[in-house]
């Protein structure tokens, strides 16, 4: 769920997934939160794998984006991803702040990154500062790039943030949970492993998922790391019917929603605080239609012309460095 920015590459099997997870997270699960959980799943794993996909897109498109082979392209990457992710996610912490859904303690904190650290996320949005942090760590990867120090960066990281929120409840947990589909995503890109659809690779995936997610489903102490092996496993299945599926499906119809994707993400729960505001059905169901009808597409539009907006000002300061 990146802001559309870069534009050296466009994979319309990409863009569908995203337009797709997008759709999910704002329309199905966070809109689920204001009608009564009308859409209940017991265990709620398309949830987990919608936002495992945000991270392995980001991580794979990063990647295939953003090369990084000396000095000057760390600080390159570093400035473009501030400009492009940074003001927009402050700004998102101001409105919500403005809507009372979060304290000017909640903004510092999140502003610094310090949220993470405290393990004092806000709703929604803490997404964002996980993503803020594993930008930070990119180039340590990218720069003179090698699987295994990948995989050791990768483990010391998180056996980093498990160890210390476990014992003094420091770091948000879900830094150590989301960190592995990031890499996933800047390996499958540095080798070309979503190129293709491999069907030994495919068949091992859902095996996988399928036990990973049993095991999960059962539940015991190791339910974390079977979720991060399922999600994991998830990721080469929708590669491939992203392939599968984005010739059939016109792109008209879902790349205006992935370029407004980021922003959507950022406003959606204010613009459904004020539509509620305004008026509020008196039943579950009736709160779904309602949403569906006035927030969603108002956040759609909202985001769109934002992003449209801060895109025109960007590419105005940068021009002029």
């Amino acid at each position: 769920m990146l802001p559309l920015g870069n534009k050296r590459l466009r994979l319309p099997y990409i863009d569908l997934l995203r337009a797709a997870a997008i759709l999910y997270i704002v329309v199905v699960h966070h809109l689920d939160d204001y009608a009564g959980n009308i859409y209940y799943i017991r265990y709620n794993l398309i949830t987990y794998i919608a936002l495992g996909l945000f991270m392995f897109l980001s991580g794979y498109l990063l990647t295939r984006n953003n090369p990084i082979n000396n000095r000057h392209d760390v600080k390159a990457f570093i400035w473009r991803r501030f400009l492009r992710l940074y003001p927009l996610y402050v700004l998102a912490l101001l409105l919500f702040m403005a809507c009372s859904l979060i304290s000017f303690r909640d903004v510092l904190l999140s502003v610094s990154l310090l949220n993470l650290l405290l393990n004092e996320s806000v709703l929604t949005l803490w997404f964002v500062s996980v993503l803020c942090v594993f930008y930070l760590l990119y180039p340590l990867i990218a720069y003179h790039y090698n699987l295994v120090k990948t995989v050791i960066i990768g483990f010391w990281v998180c056996a980093a943030v498990v160890l210390l929120h476990a014992g003094f409840g420091l770091f948000d947990e879900r830094l150590a949970r989301y960190l592995p589909l990031f890499l996933m995503g800047v390996v499958f890109a540095r080798h070309r492993l979503g190129d293709k659809t491999n069907w030994a690779v495919i068949t091992g995936a859902a095996t996988l998922l399928i036990s990973s997610a049993f095991l999960y489903i059962q539940g015991s102490v190791f339910n974390e790391a079977f979720l991060i092996i399922l999600m994991m496993a998830s990721m080469p299945l929708l590669l491939a019917l992203g392939n599968r599926l984005f010739a059939t499906i016109p792109r008209k119809f879902y790349l205006d929603v992935v370029y407004a994707s980021f922003c959507m993400y950022l406003l959606h729960r204010v613009v459904f605080d004020l539509t509620l505001r305004i008026h509020s059905p008196g039943t579950n169901t009736l709160t779904v239609v309602y949403l569906t009808l006035t927030a969603i597409p108002v956040t759609y539009f909202a985001s769109f012309y934002l992003q449209r907006g801060y895109d025109w000002a960007i590419g105005r300061i940068t021009r002029n460095r």
